[in-house]
């Protein structure tokens, strides 16, 4: 008499291997530095409302480099990323620039950076040029992520958020 065939913990995949091997590539695609191309990408939008604002800019420029910023100073402040932790107080400074920008002009609708302040968030600025260049795909990804979502989300969990409520 025939043995029964058992029953299978799972149903076959034929394309588990195929499953498998993507599974590991996008892993080692995350670890990997960003993009050429997407970086200078970023780079240019952040560079370009920097131009600006040292010209006479307008409010998105400003929220444009707030937000690189806001990036930098996400990869710096924890320790388990600690992409250019190091400069942690030259991007604050630049963050504060960057509010006392704002306060200027929403009280007068000109928007620009000019001395010292111009100085503080162009070296943030350089902060973050250097974090795209050391940190990993996966890493920047999920910095900007938590940034949006906390923008999106209304959170005040950083001093930089604070600091943009008051000035507002």
């Amino acid at each position: 008499m025939p043995t029964s065939k058992s029953k299978r913990g799972k149903k076959y995949n034929p394309n588990h291997r195929l499953e498998r091997c993507a599974v590991i590539m996008e892993r080692a695609v995350a670890r990997m530095p960003i993009r050429e191309d997407a970086k200078r990408d970023i780079e240019i939008a952040a560079h370009i409302a920097l131009d600006r604002l040292l010209k006479g800019g307008d409010k998105d420029s400003l929220y444009v480099l707030a937000s690189a910023i806001d990036v930098a100073h996400e990869l710096a402040k924890d320790p388990a990323r600690g992409v250019g932790a190091e400069y942690l107080a030259d991007i604050e400074a630049g963050m504060a620039a960057i509010v006392r920008a704002k306060k200027h002009g929403d009280l007068t609708g000109v928007w620009k950076l000019s001395g010292d302040d111009a100085d503080r968030v162009s070296t943030a600025l350089a902060v973050h040029d250097a974090q795209l260049e050391i940190a990993s795909r996966e890493l920047v990804v999920d910095c900007i992520n938590v940034v949006t979502a906390r923008v999106e989300g209304g959170s005040k969990e950083t001093e930089f958020e604070e600091m943009m409520l008051q000035a507002a």
